[in-house]
């Protein structure tokens, strides 16, 4: 069974952890749901002629691909949201500046007019 098919059966927190680390050794806890989901792990023991792994259990390298496809588009998602957002506030604003101030005129801006002076 295709990671494509098990993935939506993992929690939310361990489709995170899985694309934060992925390609990592994968916790027992996360490796039972993979398995209890349909999924399969790869075991390097210490006795495998793995030079750069560690021991552990690991996604296959498609698997691995795959989530890291999940994460890059989720980023792009999350960047057109952002854009959107940005775009929305460009439309309300008359000049492009938008500044709040708690306090009103006399507002401390956390600088002293002594601290502009001093850098010129």
């Amino acid at each position: 069974m295709g990671i494509e098919e098990w993935w939506s059966d993992l929690s939310g927190f361990e489709q995170q952890w899985l694309i934060a680390n992925n390609g990592d050794a994968i916790p027992d806890g996360i490796v039972a749901s993979i398995v209890e989901a349909g999924g399969s792990v790869e075991i390097v023991g210490a006795e495998d002629e793995a030079d750069d792994v560690p021991p552990g259990s690991y996604l296959t390298d498609e698997d691995v691909d795959w989530i890291e496809e999940v994460a890059n588009a989720e980023g792009d998602e999350d960047l057109d949201e952002e854009d959107d957002d940005l775009d929305e506030d460009d439309e309300d604003d008359d000049d492009g500046v938008d500044v709040a101030l708690d306090g009103g005129e006399d507002a401390d801006l956390g600088f002293d007019d002594e601290d502009l002076d001093e850098e010129e």
